[in-house]
């Protein structure tokens, strides 16, 4: 799900007037017909909520119905990701017994990849179009260029504990004209759009939006 949002902008770090009155809107994006259906019905019996200690009225805007196959829309060549909330990627140690998580902060598109696939595989299940995922994350790693960032890692409190991730936007080009893995690449980033990127996802971290920056091609290669 997102943070709470006014007039288009996410609230999520500091303290926020909101005028009373006036309207506060969230998603929650679920992958699964009956899981959708089950939660439209339980929000149909909720009609007062306390946004902290401020009583609300709780309505549902509107309904969006996507199917999998409507995320094979492949973008520019050149795309910024905005990260409106903050993202952290978790990594596993390779070396003994870590209980605790390590948490990366760099919003790297093997990041971006490798979180978002972790989830399409649990949820959706890969299918024959990304069973050849490891090759796309390769691929992506040589091919797709990271051009600019701009942000920093912030501290934010969630039920009393501080939580660290990044907040700002990357910029990325592709510089390839591999059509197939362009649209692996662009399937899972249109998901990710959808489901938030690294961990912390139901708690409004890692909400994303893609700008992009530029149309056309990439690359100067047929075979890259």
């Amino acid at each position: 799900m997102t943070p709470l949002m006014h007039n288009g902008r996410v609230l999520f770090r500091g303290d926020h007037v909101v005028p009373p009155n006036e309207e506060l809107r969230f998603r929650v994006t679920v992958v699964g017909e009956s899981l959708g259906l089950r939660l439209l019905n339980g929000l149909e019996g909720v009609k007062n909520v306390k946004v902290g200690s401020v009583d609300a009225s709780l309505s549902v805007l509107g309904v969006e119905v996507l199917r999998i196959d409507d995320l094979w829309r492949v973008g520019g060549s050149r795309f910024r990701i905005e990260f409106l909330s903050p993202v952290r990627f978790a990594k596993r140690s390779t070396m003994g017994r870590r209980r605790r998580v390590r948490f990366d902060f760099c919003p790297s598109i093997t990041n971006i990849l490798l979180t978002t696939i972790n989830h399409y595989s649990t949820v959706v299940g890969l299918g024959s179009e990304l069973k050849s995922w490891p090759y796309l994350v390769r691929w992506a790693y040589n091919y797709v260029y990271m051009r600019d960032m701009r942000g920093r890692v912030v501290a934010t409190r969630h039920a009393g504990r501080p939580e660290l991730g990044f907040m700002g936007s990357v910029e990325f080009e592709i510089v390839s004209r591999r059509q197939s893995r362009i649209q692996q690449l662009w399937h899972l980033l249109n998901y990710a759009e959808l489901i938030n990127v690294g961990t912390g996802r139901s708690m409004g971290f890692g909400m994303i939006r893609i700008v992009t920056t530029s149309q056309g091609q990439a690359g100067s290669s047929q075979g890259r």
